[in-house]
């Protein structure tokens, strides 16, 4: 060989085919359903379900407002809550009433509200007043309270850890308060 000359060899390099990437992909997406994107549902649902709790008391309250009398105020309230329960809102919410007049998951109860003095004062669950209402120093107002129970959309109950979380892996209660001005004060004896 000539002085001078260098021998050069070449050195092969060998890069990972990327199996190890692939063989992870599946754990860390079993992780994401179960820990990420499972209780986001359920907490999607939960904030919708509590949205058409809402709207049942709200409408309910909108409906005894406007009746002339305290029963047909409580009838009314029973039948907007039932029918708003049973539609189509009320199933994709999977709601479940709790307690409430005949069932319904709400109550009535009319508030007194003093004008000299600003104090409140509350009748007792689903009945009248039980005496002439005095318009010249009270303000009326029906209150409607409603509770139900919010169940997950995903049943996540047998899950460690997650399961006994309330709305992500068990029900959870939902209860709302609305109020309604009687606009016939003359019916709530």
């Amino acid at each position: 060989m000539a002085m001078g000359h260098r021998v050069r060899t070449k050195i092969k390099i060998r890069r990972s085919t990327g199996s190890g990437a692939i063989a992870e992909f599946a754990p860390v997406l079993f992780i994401f359903f179960l820990v990420i994107l499972f209780p986001l549902i359920n907490l999607i649902g939960f904030a919708t379900s509590s949205a058409t709790v809402l709207m049942i008391t709200r409408q309910a309250a909108s409906i005894a407002g406007s009746s002339t009398t305290w029963q047909e105020a409580l009838a009314g309230m029973e039948q907007e809550t039932q029918k708003w329960k049973n539609s189509g809102f009320g199933k994709f919410a999977s709601i479940t009433p709790i307690g409430g007049y005949n069932g319904s998951g709400a109550d009535m109860l009319i508030a007194t509200t003093n004008l000299s003095s600003g104090s409140t004062t509350y009748s007792a669950k689903n009945s009248g007043l039980g005496a002439a209402a005095d318009t010249q120093n009270n303000i009326f107002e029906y209150q409607i309270r409603t509770q139900f129970m919010i169940n997950p959309w995903l049943n996540m109950s047998g899950m460690p850890f997650i399961g006994s979380v309330p709305i992500v892996g068990k029900p959870a209660g939902c209860a709302y308060t609305a109020n309604s001005n009687v606009e016939h004060p003359e019916g709530l004896q």
